[in-house]
């Protein structure tokens, strides 16, 4: 059982184009220490190894969540906003051509 608390924070960096992943622990005598880098280790071939990193469910949502708030979307979404937003287009689209057409009714009405 982890006697620290894990935490994650992602910030977008402009300049190196990247994500950045700041991760941490507070431990139970009230420090706080960062992670630096990775190690990576040699491994013989198809040998498991345990995971680089491993987050409970509340970290993994504020991951999300901090990608989310930098404007990181699921490629999924990404293709449904766009569809969204091509349907709002059309939408308006026929309501400008309805306005003009009941505008036009209206006037030859008179």
């Amino acid at each position: 059982m982890r006697q620290e608390k894990l935490s994650v924070a992602v910030e977008y960096s402009p300049p190196r184009r990247a994500f950045e992943f700041f991760i941490w622990v507070d431990t139970r005598d009230g420090k706080r220490k960062f992670a630096d880098q990775f190690v990576y280790l040699d491994t013989p071939e198809d040998t498991l190894t345990d995971p680089a990193l491993s987050v409970d469910c509340d970290v993994a949502q504020q991951i999300m969540d901090d990608l989310w708030r930098t404007g990181l979307r699921p490629t999924n979404i990404r293709k449904e906003d766009l569809a969204l937003s091509a349907k709002d287009d059309h939408i308006k689209d026929l309501q400008r051509v309805a306005f003009t057409l009941l505008d036009a009714l209206n006037r030859g009405g008179e």
